[in-house]
């Protein structure tokens, strides 16, 4: 039997009916335990909480644990009304009325670089409304995230003339701390290439953020002083730095000089922002709820056709087997969008934007014996994530096993789509394009180790992969030191900056049918002998031999089953070169029938090292010079099929010519 009840914002001395509902979430929620333990509401009942449309504010965690746990076949249900907009928000609105034009005074430091802009700019006493100043908040204006007040506006400077040394705890050179288990911290001191620090009135609390040493690391720290005669800064942060680094100020009110950027003096509590039109015209939302917005720890607990929004952490943790997200919104916090481990799961129809860190953080499972999530992820649309936390932060992060990733979308972020550091994965006909535009040591899809097994990568359209910036040259699907075990087959990569396939070296994966426009695949033979990651593969204590041997399940007999090639690797570091399973070489690593189209000179070959040639199984692959050689339906129009006269199908036999039309959302 299914039990219905209402809920309506606001509505007082409701019993959870049509005519009378609940007026929050959590009374809805307390009232229906209630039922259940006086047996009104039984176990067995399937119940559906509908809500009308309305902002529904948390200053707490919205809690489902097991008192709010469904059954197979009877779930907890919160769904939004039909076409009604329903907004669970971890966020307050400033109220218009309550801002202020701030005093010249506080402003003057503006006023002398940006007239026009201290002219525009407002200010609201958050400590005077009760909200709590941390490094959390978060401000959002119309829908958008505002931004800390930077240097640059937007991109990046470069360090040059670097000079530092790593530090100890009281700020005392010293050595590598590296190995040691302390926090590693560094002083440096740059020049300052636009002389820019030394405009400003002070430096205390200001902010740097940045890849300071190498794209794909992101470090930050503070400014500690200045030497406005040798325009030289000194910084304290929590990585290395060299000439080239690229990184920002913020935190600094001098340069609140365009429209959606804020700035808070801490002491006072004030925040002073720009808005892009009349403060009376602009929604200004600040985060309050400190952790998660939503927080479900049952069973078959289903939330549906909500926007879940405003978090100053992630805004929805998941635990348990059987729980559904469906055609929700997730948008707007400062780390994960999704949080999740357990069973049976589905995540379908959202989407997931204005992300500071991952889009869904996806555990499930259990390593060590072996048992798969059986969770989906399909039909979803990921953009804008990354958006602080801006490498490794991909639309997805597979942390658990056994788990299908279907018709999905991805696209407008700094670095990757997707990685993933398990094995059993399913990734089919989804659409990556437009990411990694910060990036050149990335891949749109990245992954490897030994561990990491029957990673299944088919039916994919893999597009524009650029560096926006010009800085490198980022790849499609990255297999980075040595991952073994991935099956790459019938996916089409188009315009990448990089190579389609950066295979580095790896032993025992398949990669089969598989187009390639204006790209190449790369597979070199960096673990073998002599090559710069060999020290990777020495037996036992190598990083690839712990990636394997530490993995809770290796060495039972459901590994051995599951995962039999991996037994195949010789335990062993006696030179033999003319083996494929000593563990610096390739195993059954196997690249064929795979088609690469370009007419430039460096993409008319494939980027492949001579002993990994050697060792692997590469035949029947082809080079195009032109498009249309290929035979696309309609190349230019973005139908990606292949005709029936194609070239690849006279001369490759039994190519797997996937229908790309079916990649992407439903």
């Amino acid at each position: 039997m299914e039990k219905i009840f209402y809920i309506s914002a606001g509505f007082v001395g409701g019993d959870g009916s049509k005519d009378r509902p609940f007026g929050s979430f959590i009374e809805a929620r307390d009232t229906i335990r209630t039922l259940r333990a006086a047996g009104t509401v039984c176990a067995g009942d399937a119940v559906t909480v509908l809500v009308h449309g309305g902002e529904y504010d948390f200053a707490e965690t919205f809690v489902l644990d097991e008192r709010d746990a469904g059954r197979e076949g009877a779930p907890m249900t919160y769904r939004a009304c039909d076409g009604e907009k329903v907004v669970i928000s971890g966020g307050r609105t400033l109220k218009t009325e309550r801002f202020y034009r701030p005093d010249a005074a506080d402003v003057a430091c503006i006023a002398k670089k940006y007239p026009e802009a201290a002219e525009r700019i407002v200010a609201y006493d958050l400590l005077a409304d009760g909200i709590k100043i941390d490094d959390g908040l978060q401000v959002y204006w119309n829908g958008n995230r505002a931004i800390l007040a930077r240097y640059p506006n937007t991109a990046y400077s470069f360090m040059d003339e670097v000079t530092g040394t790593e530090v100890d705890a009281e700020g005392n050179p010293c050595g590598s701390q590296e190995g040691t288990g302390k926090v590693r911290q560094w002083d440096y001191e740059f020049t300052d290439p636009d002389n820019i620090v030394e405009t400003w009135e002070s430096v205390e609390g200001v902010k740097i953020d940045g890849n300071f040493y190498i794209d794909w690391a992101s470090t930050s720290g503070y400014l500690t002083g200045r030497d406005p005669e040798k325009h030289r800064v000194s910084i304290h942060c929590n990585g290395e730095a060299r000439k080239g680094g690229r990184y920002y100020f913020s935190n600094i009110l001098d340069e609140l000089d365009i429209p959606g950027e804020y700035y808070v003096d801490a002491k006072r509590g004030i925040l002073y922002f720009y808005p892009e039109q009349d403060i009376t015209e602009t929604e200004v939302i600040v985060t309050q709820c400190p952790e998660f917005v939503v927080k479900v720890t049952s069973d078959y607990v289903t939330l549906e056709d909500f926007t879940i929004e405003t978090a100053k952490d992630s805004l929805v943790r998941i635990e348990g087997t059987g729980d559904i997200v469906r055609g929700c919104t997730i948008r707007r916090c400062r780390k994960s969008g999704i949080l999740f481990d357990g069973y049976k799961a589905l995540f379908s129809h959202n989407e997931i934007y204005n992300i500071g860190g991952e889009g869904i953080d996806m555990g499930g499972g259990d390593q060590e014996k072996m048992l798969p999530s059986e969770s989906e992820i399909s039909d979803n649309v990921f953009h804008d994530f990354g958006e602080i936390f801006r490498v490794y932060n991909g639309g997805i992060f597979f942390r658990g096993r056994g788990i299908t990733c279907l018709h999905n979308e991805f696209y407008n972020a700094p670095h990757l789509a997707m990685s993933m550091l398990s094995g059993d994965l399913v990734i089919e006909y989804n659409y990556i394009h437009d990411v990694c535009y910060e990036a050149n040591d990335a891949g749109a899809v990245y992954l490897g180790g030994w561990s990491a097994n029957d990673i299944c990568f088919c039916h994919n359209l893999i597009k524009h992969i650029v560096n926006i910036y010009k800085t490198g040259a980022p790849n499609g699907f990255y297999n980075d030191d040595g991952g073994a075990g991935k099956i790459a087959r019938a996916n089409l990569f188009i315009d990448i900056d990089g190579n389609a396939f950066a295979m580095g070296g790896g032993r025992d994966n398949i990669i089969t049918d598989n187009i390639m426009i204006n790209t190449r695949l790369a597979y070199d033979e960096r673990l073998y002998y002599d090559q710069w990651e060999m020290h990777n593969a020495i037996y036992p204590t190598a990083g690839l031999w712990n990636n394997l041997i530490l993995h809770p399940a290796y060495g039972s007999k459901e590994w051995a089953i599951r995962y039999p090639r991996t037994t195949y690797i010789k335990a062993t570091n006696v030179r033999d070169y003319q083996s494929r399973f000593v563990p610096y070489a390739l195993g059954h690593a196997t690249v064929r029938s795979n088609v690469t189209v370009a007419n430039s000179p460096v993409l008319r070959r494939n980027d492949v090292q001579p002993d990994t040639i050697r060792l692997a199984n590469f035949r029947d692959n082809l080079h195009f010079f032109s498009i249309d050689d290929i035979g696309f339906v309609d190349y230019e129009g973005g139908d990606y099929r292949l005709r029936p006269d194609s070239r690849v199908l006279y001369e490759l036999p039994g190519f797997d010519a996937c229908d790309f039309t079916l990649c992407g959302v439903r």
